[in-house]
């Protein structure tokens, strides 16, 4: 199966409760990954450090906890055994920079997530 991913965000809607994860996370990197995956009528999943891969309509509370480094191989090994469950065979992730303050670990989860799981990953730049 073949799906198109992005991250969580660090802006969130602060709305009590649990809301589905492309309503909890807003940017317009959200929102294009949304018309993106629409446009390949390929199924939205986020990553999320936290919470591992999350479909779109996933109920997500709010947090604020942002991947660090020292949880990339813990969470790629997470990554890459949820990808086999779901017969994930393919990736197509719409990502910032990895220069970008914050966004290298997601990279490298993302990266080291894939080739654990053998799932093919085609990185797409975000540029705002």
């Amino acid at each position: 199966m073949h799906v198109f991913v992005t991250t969580c965000t660090a802006t969130k809607d602060r709305s009590p409760g649990e809301l589905p994860a492309v309503r909890r996370y807003r940017d317009p990197r959200i929102d294009a990954a949304v018309a993106q995956a629409q446009a390949t009528t390929l199924p939205l999943c986020i990553f999320s450090g936290r919470l591992g891969l999350l479909d779109a309509d996933t109920p997500v509370p709010w947090y604020d906890s942002p991947l660090q480094p020292e949880a990339v191989a813990e969470s790629a090994a997470q990554l890459a055994q949820e990808l086999q469950h779901r017969g994930i065979t393919r990736i197509t992730a719409l990502l910032e920079d990895r220069t970008k303050p914050g966004w290298a670990p997601y990279h490298d989860v993302i990266e080291r997530g894939c080739t654990q799981a053998g799932v093919a990953l085609r990185k797409e730049r975000w540029n705002r």
